[in-house]
């Protein structure tokens, strides 16, 4: 039975009072305006495609004015919670309640334009990569995803740093060695040589393709606690620049590296206008104090 005063031509629903067995004393139903919906996010670049129910309901002003849909007049509304007819003991509006079909379809025009205003799923977005978060993947794992692509995307860079230290380290062993000595003598500095920098060749190598830094830029008395022959001072010298130079441009590959995957801001995938599917409307009656 419709409520006094008002029009049949909207679909009538009354909103059991919060799931009390008892209810409070003087209680009346108010009028309110609700819609069932389902809301469609779709965005191509991010590649998402999600839908959510999306249930709503605003106090009917008098007259014609327009319904606040920022003021919600039940929150966290379900379909089970609505009934098909009043409850005994809560008195019904004095009305007149006007909810002409022309009306009600006014309204949901102006709850679909709050919706495209309002609704949104929030996602995580890094611009130097141009990637997007997985809907529902938290901020920790989604830089987790974004460090693995840095890693991949670096590792050009790394290639390139590693073949500039295997050059200098080939030049500056070539020409470490002093002119005039015995063969024996010779022989002898030829394999330190080659022995010291395939040391300082391997233990770069190792860090640049696994992107770690050591504690530590001395080879000869942190590393190997070698002393290297007088004559090969002047390598030492060298090779420990060589290995500070490589270690201070890896470490600057790996701050921007990192750099880049923390840059990370908030996504809004919005809905537009027809993807706002209202599944079903009507007239709600909802228990108020008097």
């Amino acid at each position: 039975m419709a409520a006094p005063g008002t029009e049949r031509s909207a679909p009538e629903y009354w909103l059991g009072p919060a799931g009390q067995e008892k209810l409070p004393e003087l209680l009346k139903y108010r009028p309110a305006v609700f819609f069932s919906c389902l809301l469609d996010f779709r965005d191509v670049r991010a590649e998402l495609v999600d839908s959510m129910d999306h249930i709503c309901a605003a106090w009917l002003p008098a007259d014609d004015l327009a319904v606040d849909w920022t003021e919600p007049a039940c929150r966290n509304l379900q379909d089970d919670m609505l009934e098909t007819a009043p409850r005994a003991g809560i008195l019904p509006d004095p009305g007149p309640v006007d909810l002409s079909t022309d009306r009600l379809y006014g309204i949901e025009e102006d709850l679909v334009r709050h919706l495209v205003r309002t609704a949104y799923r929030a996602i995580y977005f890094n611009l130097n990569f141009r990637l997007y978060s997985r809907l529902h993947e938290s901020r920790h794992d989604f830089l987790q995803r974004l460090r693995e692509e840095a890693n991949l995307r670096g590792q050009q860079s790394l290639k390139e740093l590693a073949r500039q230290v295997k050059l200098k380290l080939g030049q500056v062993r070539e020409g470490a060695l002093p002119r005039g000595l015995r063969e024996e003598k010779l022989e002898y500095l030829q394999q330190e040589s080659r022995r010291i920098t395939s040391l300082v060749e391997s233990r770069l190598s190792e860090a640049i393709f696994n992107s770690r830094l050591p504690a530590s830029h001395d080879l000869f008395h942190v590393e190997t606690s070698i002393e290297p022959p007088p004559e090969l001072k002047a390598l030492e010298t060298d090779l420990n620049r060589i290995e500070r130079e490589a270690y201070d441009r890896l470490r600057r590959l790996i701050q921007d590296s990192r750099q880049e995957a923390e840059e990370i801001s908030e996504y809004q995938v919005r809905i537009q206008p027809n993807n706002v599917h209202i599944l079903r409307r009507g007239l709600l009656w909802i228990p108020a104090p008097l």
